[in-house]
């Protein structure tokens, strides 16, 4: 890139041509205010804050949209420059609540008036939800704003909090812009927009539709983005500012989106987009966004054991519970014992686990060498996202993008603008059909839809309809990748389809399950049953609700059970321990813990350790997460090891040429009761 060279309050700074003064300055440490200007949004110059002088130039350009010039000599802080913002922020505050803003007590306000930060009512800092993180607050303080001349208009707006995740107080609004232009320019999204003109000037939705008819996604980037208490997250509204912010993977979808976990006073308060760009580009969907504090810290948490007596639930200590829960099991015949396992558990404790069923129950799995075959071809051709995002045409199947999946709608409509070509196979209308080229609906069977596919591609027959012109596509594209969602995965005559459409036109696959660590479960060998079930007498859940019948039911979870139990363990939330997960792309993903758990609550995998430890199990004696990695390291073969460049998936000729191995384990010998694991149907709470 050309550098150019300016001078800014006779600092003399390099930027790179195309860049902005406002850049340029920026990366060179010189303040300029600005309210509207976001690293993330093509320049607006909506606020006007960022005025600046430049040698040969009159009036006062803005300097997040005056690009950086050879020798340009720019001014930032003149008196004049001063005034100027002086005024127009004065302007800006004159519909905003603002007494304590310029409020000579506002110091001791903040020590001892903490009532009234949770009034109905905005009417300044002290009962605003964002003081303290409010960017007109830094703003005045940086212009060192004493009063305000213009009268203030209060606009007595209602609060808006009939949708879901935020309420909107659009009265704290200074119409920056920023939500409209994230979600327009960001997003890609038309739900927000400026509605009236003139002083009634005012940011909302076409036509007055709510947000979810509007059709928002709830993706949260808006909240994220406000520099003011307009907007504001429901279940973190009064909590102020974190503490400390961690950094981990988000566990519900298969994705692993990368998060920042915000934490105040040993309390997970929030969560937002994370530094790892490779898959979720600081996205995320509503479920990651606004569902990890909600989850963390709802009431139904399972906090201390407790064991069932006489119908009804009584505490128990931890000895109490592990013995009781060894009790039942080395009572019972091995035949007579089922485990139930959740594919969403970290893989650390998968691994645990199953080491620990192989202990405890028959080896009477059956292996169907059919399932493993299709699902194997499906597997060795992974991609991983920033493949996507080099592809010309994607084809999305049984794939829903308007919740789940949100983070990958932005994804598809980058690919749109730089010319891809997306085409959407679904049983029904979804929300990502309004801007794919070409739309199939899978009315009927959709394993014949993809055969039709395949048997055009081969013939090469010309036509007009859906299949042809999706077919024109896929045959005019060089980088095809094949998005599967949740809905196909568990139709193995489907996925045998879509196999042989990748193969036929050598596209790359990314497979999107909905539970968070299915593939980690496979890599494990942790299956989604052990042993008899039919008529179990003890049944072992471990991470989700029991679906047998038994005698007696062991139930482990970090939620209260929703079936009758004999006796409950309560675990640790991803949030509160260490571990890992496997994500689509094969690739393995490590989150810390971010908060202590509750009194009594542990990891899944030191429930079981002790639990074997009480029935004399040997080689379960492990004492920590990396214990448990440095084993799982070690099953790893030697020979002929190689990593693909596209995935983190690894591959050796081993039993069978192009097995894919993870971890040391076979893929292929792990693929019975995918299709359990895949069906969404089987989701229950907690997993």
């Amino acid at each position: 890139m050309t550098p150019v060279h300016l001078t800014i309050n006779d600092i003399h700074v390099e930027a790179v041509r195309g860049e902005t003064i406002l850049q340029a300055a920026q990366k060179n440490g010189i303040d300029i205010p600005t309210l509207c200007a976001c690293e993330d949004l093509p320049p607006f110059g909506g606020c006007r804050m960022c005025v600046v002088e430049v040698e040969g130039l009159r009036g006062f350009p803005t300097s997040c949209t005056t690009p950086a010039e050879e020798g340009m000599i720019v001014r930032t802080e003149t008196a004049a420059l001063k005034n100027l913002r002086l005024e127009i922020f004065n302007m800006l505050l004159s519909e905003h609540p603002l007494s304590c803003l310029v409020c000579s007590e506002k110091g001791n306000c903040s020590e001892c008036m903490v009532t009234i930060r949770k009034s109905g009512v905005t009417t300044g800092c002290g009962s605003c939800n964002k003081d303290g993180r409010c960017e007109i607050q830094t703003l005045a303080e940086r212009l060192g704003v004493k009063d305000i001349r213009l009268p203030v208009k209060y606009r007595y707006y209602p609060v808006e909090k009939a949708d879901p995740f935020y309420d909107r107080d659009y009265n704290l609004c200074v119409l920056c812009g920023r939500c409209v232009q994230i979600c327009e320019k960001l997003h890609f999204n038309t739900t927000l927009t400026f509605v009236e003109r003139g002083p009634q000037a005012l940011v909302g939705t076409a036509f007055n539709r709510s947000h979810i008819d509007a059709g928002c996604s709830f993706c949260g980037a808006c909240v994220d983005h406000c520099p003011t208490g307009t907007l504001a997250e429901k279940t973190r509204k009064w909590e102020g500012i974190a503490e400390s912010s961690v950094e981990s993977i988000c566990p519900f979808c298969s994705a692993g989106c990368s998060i920042n976990l915000d934490v105040k006073k040993g309390t997970v308060i929030g969560a937002t987009p994370g530094s790892d760009m490779t898959v979720n580009g600081r996205n995320l969907c509503v479920h990651g966004r606004f569902g990890i504090p909600e989850t963390a810290n709802h009431t139904s948490r399972l906090q201390k054991p407790w064991k069932k007596a006489d119908g009804h639930p009584f505490e128990i200590s931890w000895e109490e519970a592990v013995e009781l829960a060894a009790e039942e099991l080395s009572a019972s015949a091995p035949e007579k014992i089922a485990l139930q396992v959740s594919s969403s558990l970290p893989l650390e404790d998968l691994f645990v686990i199953q080491k620990f069923a192989k202990t405890i129950v028959p080896s009477d799995k059956t292996q169907s060498t059919t399932s493993q075959d299709v699902y194997d071809r499906l597997f060795t051709r992974t991609a991983s996202f920033n493949d996507l995002r080099g592809a010309d045409c994607v084809l999305l199947a049984g794939v829903d993008t308007r919740y789940s999946l949100s983070w990958l709608e932005y994804e598809l409509k980058q690919l749109k603008r730089k010319g891809a070509q997306i085409i959407s196979v679904n049983r029904q209308e979804r929300q990502l059909e309004r801007f794919s080229d070409t739309c199939i609906r899978a009315n009927g069977d959709a394993a014949e839809l993809f055969n039709q596919l395949v048997s055009t591609l081969k013939s090469g027959e010309t036509g007009i309809g859906q299949i042809h012109q999706a077919v024109d596509t896929l045959n005019q594209s060089r980088n095809r990748v094949l998005v599967i969602g949740d809905a196909c995965l568990s139709d193995l005559t489907l996925v045998e389809k879509i196999n042989s459409l990748a193969e036929e036109i050598n596209a790359s696959v990314i497979c999107l399950p909905l539970q968070g660590n299915v593939f980690g479960a496979l890599a494990a060998g942790a299956l989604p049953y052990y042993g008899n079930t039919s008529s179990p007498d003890v049944l072992y859940t471990i991470g989700c609700q029991p679906v047998l019948p038994a005698g007696f039911t062991i139930y482990q979870n970090s939620f209260q059970p929703s079936e009758d139990v004999g006796l409950a363990l309560p675990s640790a939330f991803f949030t509160e321990r260490d571990g890992s997960y496997v994500n689509s792309e094969f690739r393995q993903q490590f989150f810390q813990k971010a908060v202590d758990p509750a009194e009594l609550v542990i990891p899944d995998w030191q429930i079981v350790t002790r639990i074997a430890g009480k029935m004399g199990i040997h080689g379960l004696d492990f004492t920590s997460v990396n214990e448990i990695r440095e084993e799982m390291s070690t099953s790893r073969p030697a020979e002929n090891w190689k990593k693909t460049s596209a995935a983190g998936c690894w591959f050796t000729q081993s039993a069978r040429a192009n097995d894919p191995v993870f971890l040391g384990s076979p893929l292929s010998s792990k693929v019975a009761g995918l299709a359990y694991l895949l069906d969404s149907n089987h989701a229950k709470a907690g997993d």
